[in-house]
């Protein structure tokens, strides 16, 4: 893992929380991932109160159980708690004591999650846990959540860490978790968020990528205390086919603009909704033809949030069709469900350009022009 993995957000919180963290993660370069996302994840409170200070991080201690219930609102995805599945892979060495508890896999939604016991042995407060990899038959997965911002400074007696993210196309079911136990030998500069910041040069590049753990290393702030990799297998039948698809006939057209959904799949912890966003005007305007600057949201009747973030629209380029309007495609995706909805209503959210910018404090959402998506 390299320094562009420390951005690892999701859940729920209030606008001036998620404003607060977002300009903290405005600073950081996004996660390589398989989609490129345009918009920021809404931010869960744990990883919030992990935002606000290293002893926060410390001493977080999350379950893949607290990925699918959501105490607010008391939904709660049953169909994924009920999939979790106890493991009991266990390694022990000089610092630390570290045991796989439970996982979860999802080969229908294409994800995975994994939650561990680490016991702090040596006494010490400044041991620094790096989670190197969760890879699958040699395959990295590609992580979407984390409980603990994927390095944190270990307190004393033990913290459960919890990551969730997405499998590799392999679907494999043999996991490989591996760690890097660092104890620090000279002065180091720590954000305050539990991030240790590394000189770029020990970073490697893009087609030599080195871990970060190790460029921890070279740069000569911390020695190796322990590093271990645990290797289980996955319950790949515990979870049984649950996805819900869209049906119907879902062309909208309205004044100015078409949504046309063209897929929607919801299993029981990934959504994905693909909508083509037709204009009339050029997707450059600030109007409703705003192009790559607009958002499509998909909320339960009732205004419940439905999952615990870690959403995301990957945006097609926009090109122009023959008949001289324009069309871009929204891809969303979400994970860590709170439930499995047959029902969303789906609206667009514009933003209007004043003096030469994107006025982002007050989005345009268009009510008049909700509809409502059927999943069965």
């Amino acid at each position: 893992m390299n320094e562009n993995d420390i951005k690892n957000a999701f859940g729920t919180a209030p606008q001036s929380f998620r404003d607060q963290v977002n300009q903290t993660l405005d600073q950081l370069e996004d996660k390589p991932m398989k989609k490129r996302y345009k918009f920021t994840t809404i931010l869960a409170a744990a990883l919030i109160a992990a935002l606000m200070g290293t002893a926060a991080v410390a001493a977080y201690e999350g379950h893949i159980r607290d990925f699918f219930q959501n105490e607010e609102n008391h939904l709660t995805n049953d169909v994924a708690l009920d999939a979790i599945q106890p493991l009991h892979e266990s390694y022990e060495g000089n610092t630390v004591r570290c045991t796989v508890q439970e996982a979860l896999y999802d080969g229908e939604g294409g994800t995975f999650a994994l939650s561990w016991e680490l016991e702090n042995l040596t006494g010490e407060d400044d041991l620094y846990v790096v989670c190197d990899s969760t890879d699958f038959d040699g395959e990295p997965g590609g992580w979407r959540g984390t409980s603990f911002v994927s390095e944190f400074f270990l307190p004393e007696g033990s913290t459960v860490a919890t990551c969730m993210g997405e499998l590799p196309d392999n679907r494999a079911n043999h996991c490989a978790l591996s760690l890097s136990i660092l104890r620090p030998i000279g002065p180091y500069e720590e954000d305050g968020h539990g991030y240790v910041e590394v000189d770029p040069k020990y970073l490697g590049t893009a087609d030599d990528e080195i871990l970060y753990s190790d460029a921890l290393l070279a740069q000569g702030n911390f020695e190796l205390a322990d590093r271990f990799t645990l290797r289980f297998d996955l319950d790949m039948d515990k979870l049984a086919s649950t996805a819900k698809r869209l049906v119907g006939d879902n062309d909208y057209k309205f004044d100015g603009y078409e949504l046309n959904v063209t897929f929607g799949e919801i299993t029981a912890t990934r959504a994905r909704i693909v909508v083509e966003y037709i204009s009339d005007t050029e997707i450059i305007d600030g109007g409703k033809g705003i192009g790559p600057e607009y958002d499509i949201n998909f909320i339960i009747p009732g205004g419940d949030i439905w999952w615990t973030g870690n959403s995301g629209a990957d945006l097609g380029e926009p090109e122009q069709l023959p008949d001289g309007r324009w069309r871009c495609v929204f891809d969303w995706e979400a994970v860590q469900l709170f439930t499995q909805p047959d029902e969303l209503q789906m609206e667009l959210t514009t933003y209007v350009e004043r003096d030469g910018e994107l006025d982002w404090e007050n989005p345009i959402v268009h009510e008049e022009d909700a509809v409502t998506l059927r999943f069965e």
